[in-house]
Order: C-alpha cells, then sequence, then structure tokens
C-alpha cells in the first residue's frame, strides 16, 4: 500500500495562485486588473476580519462549531486572497506586455536616456570598425571584451586560458581602463 503524502499549507497556496494564474491567463478578456485588486482587496480585509473575530472568541474561551467555522472561512478568504492575487499580477503582466512603447522626441527624453543612448551608439559604431578591420574572430571577441567589456564573443577555450592565467580581470572594463582612457584624453587635450 502506497502511503499518502500530507498535503502541507505551502502546497495548497501555490497550487491556489497556480489556479489564480491560469484563470487570469484563460479570462483575461473578460477579467480585468481593477476587478482582481478589487477582489483580492475585499478577501484581505474579510479575513482580516475573521481573524480577529476568531481572536476575539478564542480570549472568551468560546471554541463551538461556530468558532471552527471562523476559522474555516479565514482559510478561504486567504486563498481567494492569494488567488486574486496571483491574477492580478498575470494580468498586470499581459497588460504591460500589450501596451506600445510611446516615442519621444530627442529633447524630452532625459539626461540619463540620452547618455544611455549614445553610449549604446558609440559602442555599435566600435564594434563595426573592429569587424570592418577584419580581424579574426578570437583576436576580435578579445579586443571586445577588453575595450568594450562585452564577453559574449569568446570561446571557452579563451576564457580557461584567462582564468588559469589569472588575467581574467583584463577581460572587463575596470575603473582602472576607464582611467588609463581619461588620462590619456588628457594627456592630448
Amino acid at each position: 500500500m502506497m502511503k499518502e503524502l500530507p498535503l502541507t499549507p505551502l502546497m495548497t497556496i501555490s497550487l491556489t495562485l497556480t489556479i489564480g494564474i491560469i484563470i487570469a491567463k484563460w479570462g483575461y478578456d473578460d477579467f480585468n486588473m481593477r476587478f482582481w485588486l478589487i477582489i483580492s482587496i475585499i478577501s484581505c480585509a474579510l479575513g482580516s476580519i475573521i481573524f480577529f473575530l476568531t481572536e476575539f472568541l478564542s480570549k472568551k474561551a468560546y471554541f463551538s462549531r461556530s468558532h471552527q467555522l471562523l476559522i474555516f472561512s479565514q482559510c478561504v478568504m486567504i486563498h481567494l486572497c492569494i488567488l486574486s492575487l496571483g491574477a492580478f499580477l498575470t494580468c498586470k503582466q499581459i497588460a504591460d506586455s500589450q501596451t506600445s512603447t510611446q516615442l519621444k522626441n530627442w529633447q524630452e527624453l532625459s539626461y540619463l536616456t540620452r547618455a544611455k543612448i549614445n553610449t549604446e551608439r558609440y559602442k555599435s559604431n566600435i564594434e563595426s570598425k573592429l569587424v570592418s578591420l577584419h580581424v579574426k574572430q578570437q583576436d576580435y571577441a578579445v579586443i571586445a571584451a577588453m575595450a568594450l567589456g562585452d564577453k559574449s564573443a569568446l570561446d571557452s577555450n579563451t576564457r580557461n586560458s584567462y582564468s588559469i592565467s589569472g588575467a581574467s580581470h583584463i577581460l572587463a572594463v575596470s575603473g582602472l581602463h576607464i582611467g588609463i582612457i581619461f588620462q590619456l584624453f588628457i594627456f592630448l587635450l
């Protein structure tokens, strides 16, 4: 005979969360984020009220059928809250993935965003210049790793060689590299 495994609270919570996610994916068009948020707030509030009512009754030493019913209903409210929170988060993720990004003109972008875009543009220009020099694949990978911090083109043999020799820190753009380049610019200008 097989022994049955006990159903732990974590199992029921994860099962409830999974069911909420499946329901939200299946019925996304029918129930939106607000619906699931309202359900989760109501069930959380009802669960809290029932909890305080149960605590009040337990201090009075009333352990009757109604006390057990309150505990059961509190568990149901908690599971309903978890189900609706899972559905809410899933609906939010679906809504975020469906929203289109709005393009702004250059002046409306923040300074930090413009700096990131310029940095990516300079990085792609440097990569294209390296490719146009017809450098061997692994030589390109080492140069790109040292200059741009992009280690994606390195093969495992090259990584292991640098790691074994203790020189793997050379393959990353560090503060020292930036400092040397900055000093060269200061010296030249």
